[in-house]
């Protein structure tokens, strides 16, 4: 859960910040033309996906990209029709951290006790890191985060986003993007369509 807001946010800031960057997500996005760019940009940013990578090749889409950085949302075990078995829907993200490049960094959501196991015993040569929600409360009807004592007001609301926010926070921190870089065009990201 999260894969295309946190995507969103990333892209959202970067583009609002004239970083070159490529990028896959599977929505569209205010700003954007199209849900694809592929060019010879530094960086590119893709929303990955466990479910299979055709009729002939059984794997999980995300184990081509061989990341540098990535970061797991959580597991809530989803496409039945192809995974009969909660073991074998968990072995797809065993295998994307396996896919891993050496000195890699994993983001994990850390209220996932799944997750934890997966990404705790599997690799020694790369960093891994977890997040929850960024800090933040509602106020009259507003979702704010706490930033320096500061409320500073957002366009996104709730807990689950508060999360998605944090993750996006750390894979743009991880890039090179300073926080108050960060926080001044986040807080302008209204959500991926159809997203909540």
């Amino acid at each position: 859960h999260g894969k295309t807001s946190i995507t969103s946010i990333i892209m959202h800031v970067l583009k609002s910040l004239k970083f070159d960057f490529d990028y896959l997500v599977g929505a569209r996005i205010e700003g954007f033309d199209q849900m694809t760019r592929l060019s010879n940009a530094p960086v590119i940013i893709m929303e990955g996906d466990e479910y299979l990578s055709s009729p002939i090749d059984l794997r999980s889409k995300f184990i081509h990209y061989k990341p540098h950085i990535a970061l797991i949302s959580g597991i809530a075990w989803d496409h039945i029709n192809v995974f009969k078995t909660f073991d074998s829907y968990c072995q797809c993200f065993i295998n994307l951290v396996n896919s891993m490049q050496t000195n890699g960094k994993l983001f994990f959501y850390k209220n996932d006790n799944t997750l934890e196991e997966i990404v705790k015993n599997n690799r020694d040569d790369i960093e891994r890191q977890d997040y929850d929600a960024y800090p933040h409360i509602v106020k009259d009807g507003t979702t704010y985060i706490l930033e320096n004592n500061d409320l500073i007001p957002m366009k996104i609301f709730g807990k689950h986003n508060m999360e998605n926010l944090n993750a996006a926070w750390n894979i743009c921190k991880e890039i090179g993007i300073s926080k108050e870089d960060f926080i001044k065009n986040a807080k302008t990201f209204k959500g991926a369509a159809k997203r909540l």
